[in-house]
């Protein structure tokens, strides 16, 4: 300020010696004090971010986390944000931006019969210290000045911060002995701190006490001409802040980086803060308001949690994938989802090994389901009205199906059943289009309590429907019942039997929708006269193996509709 009135008072004596334009020289004043707000500017957003990257250090070494990014704006552009952390509060950072050249000097004053004057030349940028941190072999952050380290008067490495002083060793009991006295906690570490005067940075490591000078903060004067403006200013201490899904990147000026991540490594991050809420009201034994993978794993039951057969379920649950984390359960208990009509999708743990009755009964926005290799029962409606789901892949663990365990999936379009599956009830895909296939033995149909039977695929909408594998042998009335006028509830249009069939029981397919079986088979299964409906179209076998389909036993009512078929070169589309 004191070089401002000088600089003043030097115009007004030469205003008052002479008579000129000196519109000029105010303007270069007015831009010379512009110049100075903005390197006051600059120098304390510099030391707000040195203060702020001691924090995220010690974020760093505390284990802590980011929870929050939002920028900080001035007008409509964006000059920094400010970063929350989960233990260490929230710091502010600053953009820095590269420094710019000076303007050119204006034109010279023409002279009698002068040439106009030179352009200034471009104002040097401002030298700007570059403040960062850097961890040495020891594990310690210390302070860096352009990526050197910096020093005290002693040599030696400036840390970032403190470390706490060890206990102090009990003292050895003898008569009325003392404890010994605990260690006093370490010094908290040192925050540089940068000053500009009289057009130099200045750096203290000590509090202010002491001041050690740098380069220069502004740009030199133009040359020839009227002065060129000051430099601008040079790179601020932070980079750059980046970020995705997992971390947050703090790129500094010295080329170095420092990552922290976005959640506790040890907390689940919860999809569904509905899920969240109930999840730690159960179990955040903690009470830190999070649910740590420990705490999960520890969960033995959740039976009754979520929904139970008495509520109308809960609709405010949609993603519930972090049940995969709850490896202490080994069922999903009877109503665990109950009518929960918005969950859309849940990854089941691994050691799951039983899906309970109605456990997932009317989850109508339930989308897909994954069955874990330990899995070896579903209950009975395990998955009824689930009408959202479109596949359905049991694999070959999977022992026992239960009544109308996928009754009602109204828009599945496949379904494969693997070779495990030997204990069946009834109608477990009643009301199910879509595709079959089928790769286990089917057993013969049920007697209703009228006399009828029906068969663990009686009343379903699969349109086409392919049985192997393990299917040796398809059950009496296992797409049909037992009505004599074939008006089954099954839609079954193709039927694809693979080689492995060898028997087919009565009523097997006794379904007026039946148009075409392709039976691959060499070797006619062993059948009846009443195993498929009698109006059907066309019966498909091998080349070469007419004649022995159309005369072996149970065949020979279908000869007829008996042709041969090149499996080989034309496939069953």
């Amino acid at each position: 300020m004191k070089r401002t009135l000088l600089f003043a008072l030097s115009l007004l004596a030469i205003v008052a010696c002479s008579k000129f334009d000196d519109s000029e020289i105010w303007s270069e004043l007015k831009e010379h004090e512009d110049r100075i707000v903005k390197l006051e500017t600059l120098c304390n957003q510099m030391n707000t971010n040195i203060t702020s990257l001691q924090t995220i250090i010690i974020a760093l070494q505390n284990n802590d986390y980011v929870t929050n990014i939002s920028p900080i704006k001035e007008g409509s552009k964006e000059i920094g944000y400010t970063i929350t952390f989960a233990k260490s509060g929230s710091i502010t950072i600053y953009h820095g931006k590269d420094g710019e050249n000076g303007k050119d000097g204006q034109n010279g004053t023409n002279g009698t019969d002068g040439k106009d004057g030179q352009d200034g030349k471009d104002g040097k940028d401002g030298y700007t210290p570059k403040i960062g941190v850097k961890q040495h072999t020891d594990g310690q952050y210390y302070w860096t000045l352009d990526g050197n380290w910096l020093l005290d008067d002693n040599g030696n490495m400036i840390p970032t911060t403190g470390e706490d002083g060890k206990d102090g060793t009990n003292g050895t009991d003898g008569t009325d002995g003392k404890d010994g006295v605990d260690g006093k906690d370490g010094q908290d570490g040192i925050t540089p701190q940068l000053k500009i005067e009289d057009g130099y940075w200045y750096l203290s490591y000590d509090n202010g006490a002491t001041w050690q000078k740098l380069g220069k903060a502004t740009g030199n004067n133009g040359l020839d001409g009227a002065n060129g403006a000051d430099g601008e200013d040079g790179d601020s201490i932070i980079d750059s802040i980046t970020q995705d899904e997992e971390n947050v990147y703090f790129n500094l000026s010295d080329g170095s980086l420092i990552t922290l991540p976005k959640r506790n490594v040890d907390t689940i991050v919860f999809e569904d803060l509905n899920v969240k809420a109930i999840c730690c009201k159960n179990w955040d034994t903690n009470h830190d308001g999070e649910l740590s993978y420990s705490e999960a794993a520890a969960v033995s039951s959740i039976d009754g949690v979520f929904s139970n057969s008495s509520s109308e379920g809960n609709p405010n649950i949609i993603a519930f994938n972090e049940l995969k984390y709850f490896t202490g359960i080994t069922t999903i208990p009877a109503y665990a989802f109950y009518k929960c009509s918005n969950l859309w999708k849940i990854t089941l743990p691994d050691t799951i090994s039983s899906i309970g009755q109605y456990a997932f009964w009317q989850c109508s926005g339930l989308c897909y389901i994954t069955f874990p290799g330990n899995v070896t029962t579903i209950g009975n409606r395990a998955f009824s009205g689930c009408e959202s789901i479109t596949e359905v892949i049991i694999p070959d663990t999977i022992i026992q199906i239960d009544d109308f365990a996928f009754q009602s999936c109204s828009n599945l379009e496949y379904v494969y059943i693997g070779k495990g599956v030997n204990d069946f009830s009834g109608y477990l895909f009643s009301g199910c289009p879509g595709e079959l296939v089928y790769y286990s033995i089917i057993p013969d149909g049920t007697s209703t309590s009228n006399g009828r039977h029906t068969g663990v695929f009686h009343n379903t909408d699969f349109t086409k429907v392919t049985l192997g594998g393990n299917a040796i042998k398809i059950g009496s009335y296992a797409f049909g019942d037992s009505s004599t006028d074939n008006t089954s509830n099954s839609k079954i249009v193709t039927l694809i039997l693979e080689e492995s069939v060898k028997i087919i029981g009565s009523y097997a397919v006794n379904t007026n929708s039946l148009d075409y079986v392709y039976c691959k088979s060499t070797t006619p299964p062993t059948g009846t006269t009443n195993m498929f409906y009698t109006g059907l179209t066309k019966i498909y076998v091998p080349i070469g193996t007419g004649n022995t389909y159309k005369t072996a036993s149970g065949w020979e009512k279908y000869a007829s509709k008996i042709e041969e078929y090149d499996f080989k070169n034309n496939p069953i589309e």
